[in-house]
């Protein structure tokens, strides 16, 4: 239900009128979010030198990953499976308060963990 601000609250925040204007999002939302684009893009992006410095493609022969990428691989999985933990810690503690914006912000840190959990176990 939305409310007047307080004082303390309308200095902190000048452009809302009301309660509803405005819902922190939370810095661990803000880390898991961060850490699910640095998992999946860094993912993406040794994928792609891999793939580009590949002697032989060729449908069926297995792209070989020398041991910094695979190091390089790992990290990014495990920075993309906490960000899905912050995101799953988070998502619950959203939908217990009902909030709608950092419900948003706690699937988005969520889904490429999940996708990378899901990549590991297959």
């Amino acid at each position: 239900m939305a409310r007047d601000l307080t004082q303390e609250e309308h200095s902190r925040y000048p452009w809302a009128s009301r309660t509803t204007d405005y819902v922190p999002v939370g810095i661990l939302r803000k880390i898991g979010l961060l850490s699910a684009w640095v998992g999946m893009l860094g993912t993406f992006l040794i994928w792609l030198v891999v793939y580009i410095t590949a002697p032989r493609k060729v449908s069926g022969v297995p792209l070989h990953y020398n041991s910094v990428e695979r190091v390089l691989f790992i990290v990014c999985a495990v920075v993309a499976l906490v960000a899905a933990l912050i995101g799953l810690i988070t998502l619950i503690e959203a939908i217990v308060k009902n909030a709608k914006s950092p419900l948003v912000w706690s699937l988005a840190a969520l889904v490429p963990g999940a996708f990378w959990l899901y990549t590991l176990l297959h």
